[in-house]
């Protein structure tokens, strides 16, 4: 299955993860685009939102390592996962 991000992370790692692995948690790696305070990111999959994570500080030259418990039901089908980083109004 295909691992996605937008403009708001430089990359995330792995670009593919298999639907058939026998631990449902899978650990990702990402780089943040830009300078981020309170960001919030987000994985989504055909729209469904599965998994998301408040960060109260992000860096590019800070590799992230994030574990997500993904079950198969949520794997389920062709569509990729997409990762998304917002930052959050400060309050």
């Amino acid at each position: 299955m295909p691992v996605e991000c937008d403009q708001s992370l430089l990359y995330i790692v792995p670009q593919r993860i298999s639907r058939n692995a026998e631990t449902q948690e899978r650990v990702f790696f990402f780089r943040s685009a830009k300078d981020m305070d309170n960001a919030m990111l987000t994985i989504t999959k055909g729209g469904n939102l599965l998994f998301s994570k408040r960060f109260s500080h992000l860096r590019p030259p800070e590799m992230e390592r994030l574990p997500v418990l993904l079950t198969p039901e949520q794997l389920f089908g062709n569509e990729p996962l997409r990762f998304h980083l917002e930052e959050l109004d400060h309050e």
